[in-house]
Parts: C-alpha cells; structure tokens; sequence
C-alpha cells in the first residue's frame, strides 16, 4: 500500500515513505577533487561511508556527466541526516586539502563551495515550490546562491530517469542548510516507483553532442558571450 508515513519527523528518519526505503544525493565533482575524495585504492570514500553508515561510490575516471567534465559521486542512506553528513565529509575533505571547493569552477574564494548536486527532474518543481518559494527559503537560510538548471539530461522530454541539475554557490558553512532541504524536497518522492531505478541510474558517459552545461557558470542561461 502506499501508507502517509509519519510527518517529517526532526531525525530525518520519519515520513521516507516506503519501497527500499533508500535515500541517494548526486554530487558532481572534478576529477582533482574526486580524486582527493577517492584516497589510496578508495580508502577515503569507504572510510566517509562506514563513518556516515551510508555507500559512497564514483563514477569511472573518463565517465563525465553529459555535458560538462565533472564526475558524479552518489550518496546512498537509509536517512536524510545520514547522507547528509556524508556528503558534509566529502566536502569538507576537499576544503582542507585545496582551501575551497571549486566544483570544476575556476576562481572561488577561500571558504566557498561550487557545489553541484543532480536531481531527479521530477523533483524539480518542488525545489523550486509554489512561485520560488522553497528555492527562495533555501538561499535565506544557507546563505548560498541556489540555481535549479532549466536544461533536463539527457535533453528531452523529462520521464521517470531524467534529472535537473541544482547549482550551489557560496560559504561551505551555509552547504549543509543547502544540502539539507535539498534532500527534503526531493526525499519527498522517495516513495515513489521509479525513485530506486532513479537513485541506481547514472548518465556518466552518454556524449550528448552539443550539450554543455554551465558554460556561464551555473549562473542560468544566457545567450551572450
């Protein structure tokens, strides 16, 4: 049956909703960065997964995310707080070895974070809530730019194995308030049918000739130079 689940509940363990019950957060990184993430033979995600009780994997060295040359790194857990935390650890992995996380951005100030996070596009519209509100209660709260990408991978019309890509910009101490109601929103369709096939679906390595994402930035689109 499809059951209500419990409300929200302040562990992030309530209100999940059925199937696997299992939660993934998409990160997308550059290859210095997911290298500095992966350790000696992937000691350092295996140690952020045991430490966070959740599984942390990587896509392959030459696997980019269509349309841009970053790696996807996806976060499984069975709760909200979990992959959070260890999403937290990833970043604040990269932070101290180079200073900042750059999320394949060229120029970031010493404490900020280029973050960008890939979401079923199904999930879109309730990141964004009714007339930007959630989006706009999402850049208050962390301090942090938040910018839903319009474009939906692979281009198309939007379907059950589609996503968006959310890009964040700002202080990595405001990441966390991010993440967090990031995964709320899109740990609202956690329940449904196609969110397991979702969570174990990777575009890394599809070419999709003519596609690039981010070329302003992650600023939203823009026709100029």
């Amino acid at each position: 049956g499809k059951g209500k689940g419990k409300g929200k509940g302040k562990d992030g363990g309530h209100g999940w909703g059925g199937g696997l019950g299992l939660l993934a957060m998409k990160l997308l990184v550059p290859p210095n960065e997911a290298s500095c993430v992966l350790g000696k033979g992937g000691a350092t995600v295996r140690e952020i997964g045991q430490v966070t009780g959740t599984r942390v994997t990587l896509s392959g060295r030459d696997q980019f995310y269509p349309g841009t040359q970053l790696q996807e790194l996806v976060i499984k857990g069975s709760s909200q707080e979990s992959i959070v935390n260890a999403a937290m650890q990833v970043l604040e992995r990269i932070s101290s070895l180079s200073g900042s996380v750059n999320g394949g951005d060229a120029r970031v100030e010493p404490g900020g974070c280029r973050l960008k996070v890939v979401v079923p596009s199904a999930s879109a519209s309730a990141i964004i809530g009714p007339g930007g509100s959630v989006v706009r209660t999402m850049r208050d709260r962390s301090r942090m730019h938040v910018h839903v990408e319009e474009t939906i991978v692979p281009p198309g019309p939007p379907h059950e194995l589609t996503d968006q890509v959310v890009s964040l910009s700002g202080p990595l101490d405001g990441t966390r308030t991010a993440l967090s109601m990031l995964a709320e929103a899109v740990g609202q369709f956690a329940s449904a049918p196609w969110f397991d096939a979702w969570s174990g679906n990777s575009h890394c390595g599809l070419v999709v000739p003519g596609l690039v994402l981010f070329a302003d930035g992650g600023k939203g689109k823009g026709k100029g130079k």
